[in-house]
């Protein structure tokens, strides 16, 4: 899954508001709208872009191993720390249109195109 098609996806989704300008950036690491912009780190960006790629939710212990090469019974709050921030990030850009959800499983990319106004 490619960085370019998650901005692709996440435009068509937004662009259902047309008094916004709404878009992700991979190659600049950024998500707009007409309002203001947010940058996202390396992890952010490589972590958006794995959660996208998926097509369920995808376990910590995956991330964890997938996303920072990390052992996957690592200790640490690396993981929930990079979700939290990535989550008010989409919040602030996107609303409740693209956010990231926890489900039972782990962590779950959710575009939702109903959610515009």
């Amino acid at each position: 899954f490619r960085l370019e098609e998650l901005g692709r996806k996440i435009d068509g989704i937004v662009s259902a508001a047309p008094a916004y300008s709404w878009g992700y950036e991979p190659a600049r690491m950024r998500v707009f709208n007409s309002q203001r912009e947010e940058y996202l780190t390396e992890k952010e960006n490589s972590l958006l872009a794995y959660l996208a790629a998926q097509n369920q939710a995808t376990s910590r212990q995956i991330l964890l191993s997938e996303v920072w090469n990390y052992d996957p019974e690592a200790d640490t709050h690396t993981l929930e720390t990079h979700i939290y921030r990535l989550r008010s990030k989409l919040e602030i850009i996107f609303g409740p249109t693209v956010r990231i959800e926890a489900t039972g499983n782990g962590y779950q990319l959710i575009l939702q195109a109903d959610g515009l106004a």
